[in-house]
């Protein structure tokens, strides 16, 4: 056998094998089976969603099914066989929408070799909406609920659409061997390179998932239109093979920081951005910047509902309004010096923040601040950020401080125009530099005055600071105004804030004559219950909640009630 024909027998058996691979997401199906007995009150949505490698409450949902279930006074009993993208299940999340409640017993999930029963005294978490009747499971309407499931799914082989799969690959290898002329060497080296290229992407597309790791939906595919040549080109680009682990290889080479300009970071907790700003990659910050994690439609509502919620309970109880303080991180003021390649990847001009700020605007009764606009403007006459931290310099805290007390004083107005707390401002070398830090640099050998100095104001009045007790999650301060002119009285406000507000607090005095400032680190969840005693003897006038963009996921849990 000569080479020429060896070489058309390999390219034949090539294309065939492409040709297969191709049409394998179609005959080659990854499927487990769910079934549970249930009775509605009127006719309910439900979801399934199989979350991401295990993280129960991750945002990545790499299977998400709708269906309706009809009225039923009885337990009645629902099979479904469900189509999953990988191989393995690690967590079902429920989500109930669009009626009153729903009632699940016998809640199964079937797979490979094994199957998953839900206990619900053992697996079933604390969760909202979600409470348990004897053997049934009642989940109340825009509630869910997630089981650990750990099973490895069906594979399904669809016969009809394998045997066409085959008919089409036998025919395209049959075409290549009798009609392409091979000559060694050059051709082959093209030939080759030409098909890896172009059949690489199509392979194995993923022709299952409906929700992106982007928090988005993927293109559906396209219709036989006008605009089919363009939609496609989208269906392709959200399903082609390898795309998740593309897309995780180049999060990882950018966060290397090997492309920015600057210099090398030392991890991947921090990095380098231009003309020496340092930025942290702490709490999801890059897709932050980037405006990946954005709110849907459901959990803007839900922020909305629990906002009203938390703001009716104070109103009742003290007569006191809320504030919701929307705070932007260092990467949405300063992002000319972030590094150009990370931002490359936004695909929304809109980011979260400003997504959480217009529609509690337009759909809450709390009074939103958020001086995202302020800062923009003031950013080129004063420092508002330190370079080497995450927190606002007192210049910028002294500005956002501002907003938030014009916008208190609107409800107050008896308090008339509050005094300044500030005599004068002074250079001091008392700068954030968190984020130098997880770069491992030291303020005395590595950081220069840049990093360190920025002014600092000196206050007029006068406030005692002290620790109440330490709750965990939690550090609960009390702060009072010590003043010499005794006829005037300010607010008790109660505020529950990150770490934004230690750097604003100062400036709100003698605004806030007492203050009790419930500091919740590190992104925690804002919870009113372990000093729910506190704020019944404290009695506020206000209540400030003040959270910085990176951890607005907190208003999709957060809850005030005894």
């Amino acid at each position: 056998m000569g080479i020429k024909r060896s070489l058309q027998i390999f390219f034949s058996l090539l294309v065939f094998a492409f040709v297969m691979l191709f049409f394998s997401p179609w005959y080659v199906v990854k499927e487990f089976e769910t079934e549970f007995f249930y009775s509605a009150q009127t006719e309910v949505n439900i979801a399934l969603a199989s979350d991401h490698e295990g993280d129960l409450f991750s945002r990545e949902k790499l299977l998400f099914a709708r269906f309706t279930l009809p009225e039923s006074d009885r337990m009645q009993k629902v099979k479904l066989q469900i189509p999953a993208v990988q191989s393995n299940i690690f967590g079902l999340r429920i989500e109930v929408a669009d009626g009153k409640k729903i009632a699940i017993s016998n809640l199964t999930v079937k797979g490979r070799k094994k199957s998953y029963s839900a206990d619900w005294k053992k697996d079933l978490p604390v969760t909202e909406g979600v409470r348990t009747d004897g053997g049934k499971l009642i989940i109340d309407s825009s509630a869910a609920v997630t089981f650990p499931v750990r099973i490895k799914t069906c594979r399904v082989l669809q016969y009809k659409v394998f045997s066409a799969a085959l008919i089409i690959a036998l025919a395209a290898a049959g075409m290549f061997f009798f009609r392409i002329k091979v000559e060694p060497a050059r051709e082959l080296f093209f030939i080759t390179a030409a098909m890896i290229l172009m059949l690489f992407p199509v392979m194995r597309l993923d022709i299952w998932s409906v929700v992106s790791d982007e928090n988005r939906f993927f293109q559906k595919f396209p219709s036989l239109t006008k605009k089919f040549p363009k939609e496609f080109e989208l269906y392709l680009g959200d399903r082609f093979f390898c795309r998740g682990k593309m897309i995780k290889l180049n999060r990882k080479i950018f966060e290397s920081n090997l492309f920015s300009g600057g210099t090398l970071a030392r991890n991947s907790k921090a990095f380098y951005g231009k003309e020496g700003w340092i930025f942290s990659t702490g709490f999801d910050s890059v897709a932050m910047a980037q405006n990946l994690n954005r709110f849907t439609a459901d959990e803007l509502r839900e922020c909305a509902r629990r906002l009203d919620a938390v703001a009716d309970e104070f109103a009742a109880r003290f007569n006191a309004p809320v504030f919701v303080v929307l705070m932007p991180d260092k990467e949405r003021v300063y992002e000319e010096y972030y590094p150009d390649f990370l931002l490359k990847q936004r695909r929304h001009k809109q980011s979260r923040l400003e997504q959480l700020t217009d529609y509690l605007r337009k759909h809450s009764k709390v009074t939103v601040i958020a001086p995202l606009p302020q800062l923009l403007e003031k950013k080129k006459e004063y420092q508002l950020y330190y370079m080497g931290g995450t927190h606002q310099t007192p210049q910028g805290a002294y500005i956002s401080a501002q907003e938030i007390k014009k916008a208190i004083m609107e409800k107050f107005p008896h308090l008339e125009a509050v005094p300044e707390n500030i005599s004068k401002w002074k250079t001091g070398r008392n700068g954030d530099i968190d984020a130098a830090m997880q770069l491992g640099l030291k303020p005395e050998e590595d950081l220069d005055d840049k990093y360190i100095a920025a002014p600092e104001p000196e206050f007029i009045f006068r406030h005692d600071l002290r620790k109440m007790q330490e709750i965990p999650q939690i550090s609960l301060l009390t702060r009072h105004f010590v003043s010499g002119n005794r006829n005037y009285r300010g607010l008790r406000i109660l505020t529950v804030a990150d770490s934004f507000w230690g750097y604003i607090s100062p400036f709100m005095v003698p605004l806030a004559s007492e203050e009790i400032y419930a500091f919740y680190g590190s992104g925690k969840d804002f919870v009113f219950e372990p000093f729910a005693a506190d704020i019944r003897n404290f009695k506020p006038q206000a209540v400030i909640i003040e959270s910085t963009e990176r951890f607005l996921h907190r208003f999709l849990t957060i809850k005030y009630g005894e």
